[in-house]
């Protein structure tokens, strides 16, 4: 198994990112998360529009929005690099179809997808945390669930980076920056 997670802001240039990490590949799964009726919102059309247009011929795209609960078992039985594109709108998609329940469960199962791939799976998720404070209870929970998938994502992962205006920042783990002497005896 090889992870990557890339976490960034909206428009920060993530997918791309990603979508550049994976280009060398002559077949990658691009799983995208959106439910099909965020496309009826003309803004969002574009966005979904300009992600398809970006992605390389090699990517095969796979729409999982609809069925958020079934993004563990297609990434198990896919074959070769895949990249989910994105954990918030997988959250926002599961808890429109399913108002919440089952969500543990799910995430449970997609952690333990991602774990036993064979293959390379990127992610990309948002950076919640540094917005601001929401000003609802759903908004906040909202924020709240991406930001402790993000943290069990990159507990597995073998590289995070976080992506600020295109550029990508890697992220060490505590542990390798003990190693690294740059924290001394802390």
């Amino acid at each position: 198994m090889s992870l990557v997670l890339a976490v960034g802001g909206i428009k920060s240039g993530k997918t791309h990112f990603c979508e550049e990490l994976l280009a060398q590949y002559s077949r990658v799964g691009y799983f995208a998360t959106a439910p099909t009726s965020w496309a009826d919102e003309a803004k969002f059309h574009e966005r979904i529009k300009a992600h398809q247009a970006s992605r390389p011929a090699t990517f095969e795209t796979i729409e999982v929005g609809d069925n958020p609960e079934d993004l563990p078992e297609l990434l198990r039985n896919f074959e070769g690099p895949v990249l989910v594109d994105s954990v918030g709108t997988w959250i926002s998609a599961l808890y429109e179809k399913n108002s919440g329940r089952g969500y543990q469960s799910h995430c449970r199962s997609f952690l333990d997808a991602l774990d036993s791939r064979n293959g390379l799976s990127v992610i990309v998720s948002e950076e919640v945390g540094l917005s601001l404070h929401g000003a609802n209870e759903i908004s906040r929970d909202f924020v709240d669930k991406v930001g402790a998938l993000n943290q069990e994502i990159a507990k597995i992962a073998d590289s995070v980076f976080l992506i600020v205006a295109g550029r990508a920042v890697p992220l060490m783990k505590l542990e390798d920056l003990r190693e690294s002497s740059r924290l001394g005896n802390l």
